[in-house]
């Protein structure tokens, strides 16, 4: 099961879209004998379109930094960055009949064109639903589907890199829709937009900085390693407009359909087709990787050949609206490159007392929308993209806020730090806010791999208390990471709270991402993010714990779940210890707690999945009425994969007559 959402991962999100070369695209032919090199001017969005939308009327004039001279014809290329585009099809540069990889161009208009597609054959073993109930009954389930490859698409004019920008939703016109998933102009708006954001962090950090070998080659001035033919031997990948198959409800239906009434999908010469895109509201950046990173089988390992790139880059997915468009989100996915050249072996997860958590990675999120927030001015990240995806300044802390997922746990250490800007700023103005930037970038070279926010919020204390220019504004840090919950935090949520009249208030954990032990690094059981604080009052015989978790299967179409498993201690929080990686609870004087996660008696009782694939988990507690009131902490623990949990709540029984 764990191969197949490995695979579900890959199919849906990372690995149909970066098929591309290892070497740069080579220019095309350029037929003047006497060309002139094209100029370096552009007209681009900054740092974004209005987000009411594109205005033609907003593009500004701007000179490409540190862009290779190229004559008219020539792919958009710096000596630190190159872009890439979604190729739906492609041909060769010089017409040959086998069409090796460094020589594919995009060229969708071309009758001759070759569609960009790519079998798939998936063992039925993987697939946890009954086929036959659409007539297939083979042992594979043979795939052939569109992808994007990634090449470069915008090429120079006399004039600069003009290109115009079409950025609408399909449903709007299929044909405009269609050319803004694949238009020339993100190239150079993601160009811009990231040189000049690397302009910045290199004003931080020094001239010297580079991204980490893997990311970008550079001398030790920070020029970079040019190779025989006067090239970059390796300059950042950004690939833009990114799609996937179109693998939804509808398309499902539709692959349905061809297994029963067209006899497809049982062999490679007649496969099921998947010949359509899907947008995807996205962006990323992917460490290199080489090699098969998971347990896919060998059948999957052909998607994997379009994520494992021996280099790190950026994509941008077309989504409704294009990522690669949006100022605040090339910067924040350029911070994650930075982040992972001063601190590479940072993980996403962990584990302390209260349980696990995402500390590490939230951090990373955190730190990548603060400093795209700083560099514009605004604390708001996305709101060309997402009308707004995350806010800095916010008052969100913890444990109130934190669900394990790095992107909601990052708002109280991106709030945290932007309170500490807001109060820089307006005593020292930019400047000072330079000195904190710089600060900050220090300390995450400093990180542990286990990173925890308490532990780099005193580093970060420790620091401004010994720097001239900022050493006034360590009480206003302490309080800000205070604030946040960010120091000291107990993560504790608390379901039912009894008043001292014996009234109960309830409360419901919208959602938590419970881990999986691999996730944690863990071999047994993974325990929650956040413990559930229930108060019963006098006289309760029992109460019911009862969330919606997803009931998995492929593609959201259901199958056989597997629930945490629920140990619950009165009287105390449950302390956990890790030894050897293995998980264990203790009470809070130390003393083991007896608990296995897989027990029968310590299983909630899951119900059907509805047509969202998610399945209804109910725990019940029975108790000896007590005249008082009692207290009871409950952590959930994972001996599988990861589980997202909603609606999280407490049903008490009705309580019985005390004297």
């Amino acid at each position: 099961m764990k191969a197949l959402q490995t695979f579900i991962l890959a199919i849906t999100v990372f690995a149909l879209g970066f098929g591309c070369s290892k070497e740069d695209a080579k220019k095309k032919a350029e037929p003047d004998p006497d060309p002139v090199p094209a100029a370096a001017s552009a007209k681009v969005f900054f740092p974004a379109p209005d987000p009411m939308g594109v205005n033609l009327e907003d593009l500004i004039d701007v000179e490409l930094g540190d862009v290779i001279e190229a004559f008219p014809g020539g792919y958009l290329r710096g000596y630190h960055f190159q872009t890439e585009n979604c190729c739906k099809k492609y041909s060769c540069a010089d017409g040959a009949v086998t069409c090796e990889a460094d020589l594919r161009v995009c060229a969708d208009d071309d009758a001759n064109a070759i569609t960009s597609v790519v079998p798939v054959p998936i063992p039925t073993s993987m697939i946890p639903f009954d086929l036959s109930t659409i007539g297939f009954t083979g042992d594979t389930l043979h795939l052939e589907t569109v992808f994007c490859t990634a090449k470069p698409r915008m090429t120079s004019q006399a004039s600069g890199w003009m290109a115009t920008p079409v950025d609408v939703p399909r449903s709007v016109s299929d044909s405009e829709g269609l050319r803004s998933e694949t238009d020339a102009f993100a190239e150079v708006q993601v160009y811009h937009a990231t040189q000049t954001y690397f302009e910045h962090i290199r004003s931080l950090l020094g001239p010297e900085f580079c991204l980490r070998g893997s990311s970008m080659k550079c001398n030790t001035d920070g020029t970079a390693v040019l190779d025989a033919n006067g090239q970059p031997e390796l300059s950042f990948h950004i690939a833009t407009n990114l799609l996937m198959p179109k693998i939804d409800q509808s398309s499902l239906a539709t692959i349905g359909q061809q297994v029963a009434f067209l006899g497809r999908g049982a062999s490679a010469d007649n496969p099921v087709l998947i010949e359509d895109y899907a947008r995807l509201d996205n962006a990323a950046f992917i460490p290199s990787m080489e090699g098969d990173p998971s347990d896919v089988p060998p059948e999957l390992a052909i998607l994997l050949d379009m994520v494992t790139r021996p280099y790190d880059f950026n994509v941008y997915f077309q989504g409704n609206r294009d990522f690669a468009y949006d100022g605040d989100v090339v910067f924040h996915e350029f911070t994650h490159a930075v982040i992972y050249t001063l601190a590479p072996s940072l993980h996403s997860l962990g584990v302390d007392v209260w349980g696990s958590h995402a500390e590490p990675g939230s951090m990373n999120e955190g730190w990548s929308d603060y400093f795209a927030a700083s560099f514009t001015d605004s604390s708001v990240t996305g709101e060309y993209s997402g009308e707004g995806i995350r806010d800095a300044d916010n008052d969100d802390a913890c444990p109130s806020s934190i669900v394990g997922e790095v992107h909601q746990d990052s708002l109280p250490w991106s709030g945290a730090l932007w309170d500490m800007r807001k109060a820089v700023m307006n005593n020292l103005g930019a400047l000072g806010v330079d000195a904190l930037d710089q600060l900050l970038l220090a300390t995450i070279a400093l990180s542990d791999n286990d990173e925890t926010m308490a532990r780099q919020a005193g580093r970060i204390i420790d620091l401004i208390g010994l720097d001239d220019t900022l050493s006034d504004y360590a009480d206003d840090a302490t309080s800000a990471f205070a604030a946040h919950g960010v120091t000291g935090c107990e993560r504790v949520r608390a379901l039912s709270i009894v008043g001292v009249d014996g009234s109960v208030a309830l409360d419901t954990v919208a959602w938590l991402q419970q881990p999986g032990p691999s996730s944690v690094g863990l071999s047994n059981m993974a325990p929650s993010v956040a413990q559930l604080r229930i108060e019963v009052p006098d006289g309760t015989p029992g109460f019911t714990l009862s969330w919606h978790q997803g009931a998995g299967g492929i593609f959201g179409m259901g199958g056989e779940a597997a629930p945490p498993g629920v140990l619950v201690h009165e009287d105390g929080p449950i302390a956990w210890n890790y030894n050897g990686g293995q998980a264990s609870p203790r009470n809070t004087n130390g003393d083991i707690l007896p608990f296995d996660p897989t027990d029968t008696a310590n299983q909630p009782v899951l119900g059907t999945p509805d047509a969202n694939g998610e399945a209804t988990a109910d725990f019940t507690v029975a108790l000896t009425p007590e005249c008082t009131v009692r207290t009871f902490f409950v952590s959930l623990a994972s001996t599988d994969s990861d589980i997202t949990l909603k609606d999280i709540e407490v049903v008490l029984d009705a309580q019985e007559i005390c004297p």
